[in-house]
């Protein structure tokens, strides 16, 4: 996965097949341990909650397989260059949708259902998955 690909999407730069090609194969599993590839990318991105229901929008559209998000979560969590405000209310958004991605098996599991939960969470706040 390459982080200037998801950031070219936020941007509109990529489209979402383009990021969809991208994350075919960022998570690599032998069984108990999942590794996730990233090709770092050389700038700051200040990731807010309308990119991420840009994304929900991109996998209710079948354009991106809802198990993809667990990748985007991960990388975006792992990443020096995308950044968000966990001290305001849209960055507090970013931050608790990302973790929801990252570790499915944590929080909620990946489904249309979720996404559709998550989209309205980061566009008015309402959470509908307490």
């Amino acid at each position: 996965m390459h982080e200037a690909i998801l950031c070219d999407f936020f941007t509109g730069d990529a489209d979402a097949q383009t990021l969809a090609n991208d994350l075919r194969g960022a998570i690599i599993s032998d069984g108990m341990v999942a590794r996730h590839p990233i090709v770092d990318m050389d700038r700051e991105f200040d990731v807010t909650a309308a990119h991420l229901a840009a994304l929900c929008d991109a996998v209710l559209n079948n354009s991106i397989p809802p198990d993809d998000l667990r990748a985007i979560g991960f990388c975006l969590f792992a990443s020096e260059a995308f950044e968000w405000d966990a001290d305001t209310t849209d960055g507090e958004r970013v931050a608790e949708v990302c973790n929801h991605w990252s570790s499915p098996e944590i929080n909620f599991p990946l489904t249309l259902d979720n996404v559709q939960k998550w989209k309205l969470y980061l566009e008015t706040g309402v959470d509908e998955l307490r």
